[in-house]
């Protein structure tokens, strides 16, 4: 409750306890990575728990998408781009979830291209708003609404 009031708000200790959970641990270290990346927070320890191929139950597609959104907050613009690229796949641009386009705006912008950037963001937090059922959601269009 307190991070949908205050996104920016510190939740570092609240974090630390969910991802110390043994119960559901890929789908609190994919939260982590999300809440996070929404901070402007990365952290390499959650960027290395979603690259652990043996991180149970979560989808590999979100994994990657997790994991490119940390590398882009981080600079890592080629892994990000490396991660995108294997998450989406085959997928056609008109079936892509939010999380794919909030990460290609964010490289977008790393990279100095604000027109594409602007663009995906928009796309992002629209796809976002209409599945508020995804647990990503949230923080999509908390990042994508700055």
């Amino acid at each position: 409750a307190k991070l949908r009031q205050d996104p920016a708000a510190d939740v570092s200790p609240w974090l630390d306890r969910i991802t110390a959970s043994k119960e559901k641990p890929g789908a609190n270290w994919l939260f982590a990575a999300w809440v996070q990346a929404a901070q402007h927070r990365p952290s390499e320890q959650t960027l290395e728990k979603l690259r652990d191929w043996n991180f149970a139950g979560v989808d590999i597609q979100d994994r990657l998408y997790g994991a490119a959104m940390l590398e882009s907050e981080l600079g890592r613009l080629e892994e990000a781009e490396r991660d995108l690229t294997r998450a989406i796949g085959s997928r056609e641009l008109e079936w892509l979830p939010a999380e794919a386009w909030a990460v290609h705006a964010i490289i977008c912008e790393k990279l100095g291209y604000s027109g594409p950037g602007n663009a995906t963001r928009k796309r992002a937090a629209q796809i976002a708003r209409e599945n508020p059922d995804r647990e990503t959601s949230f923080w999509v269009t908390t990042m994508m609404e700055k």
